[in-house]
């Protein structure tokens, strides 16, 4: 796959077909050459790259994001998959993890959507909505690293309403650590720590 990957664009065509490979670690290590070839190299085939955001295997998924993080560009289906993940629409999402062994690589494949689009607003061109709003769903991941990322990517973006949702999200937890909690979301300890403050420097004066 290294080997691959370091010759380029000759080897893309014969990797895009292995991508469909019925043993999931030829397909793991032909979507890993893809992403070391780089986004010149691979071209027209990024979204052959992204469409194994749907393989049945949570360890193909999580190379495929990193493949798609080094590529840094991808269309419309691609960015959909990744609304999905981070909306955690998977089907049998209900299930337990043990009965489904990608629902235990949820987390972390979470976190990499959200810099698989950060990777994407930075090297775009002009904007779109649709990565906008997933990076805005990505606000309510109870787990802080994606909503963090989703953050910076908002920043980028730099149009009002990115700017206006990730202010949003951040003056909630502006204080310390302690407002990372669902209280804080409500921003009911926000109110009641501000109140508390101002009295004490009312006490003060």
């Amino acid at each position: 796959a290294i080997a691959l990957g370091a010759i380029g664009a000759p080897a893309v065509p014969q990797l895009v077909e292995l991508l469909h490979h019925e043993d999931p670690w030829i397909r793991l290590n032909a979507v890993y050459a893809l992403g070391d070839a780089g986004p010149e190299a691979v071209g027209v085939h990024i979204d052959d790259v992204g469409a194994l955001l749907a393989d049945p295997e949570g360890c193909v998924i999580r190379l495929t994001l990193d493949a798609l993080c080094a590529l840094g560009t991808f269309g419309p289906e691609t960015i959909k998959q990744l609304r999905r993940f981070l909306a955690k629409d998977i089907p049998g999402s209900e299930e337990s993890a043990d009965d489904k062994p990608l629902l235990t690589m949820l987390n972390q494949i979470r976190y990499l959507s959200a810099l698989t689009l950060l990777a994407w607003v930075s090297n775009a061109d002009s904007p779109s909505a649709d990565v906008e709003a997933a990076l805005i769903d990505t606000l309510d991941d109870e787990n802080a690293y994606p909503p963090l990322i989703a953050c910076l990517a908002l920043e980028r973006l730099g149009s009002v309403d990115a700017m206006g949702a990730a202010i949003h999200y951040l003056r909630v937890r502006c204080w310390d650590s302690a407002q990372n909690t669902r209280a804080a979301l409500s921003g009911a300890w926000t109110k009641e720590h501000r109140k508390a403050t101002l009295a004490r420097l009312a006490a003060s004066l």
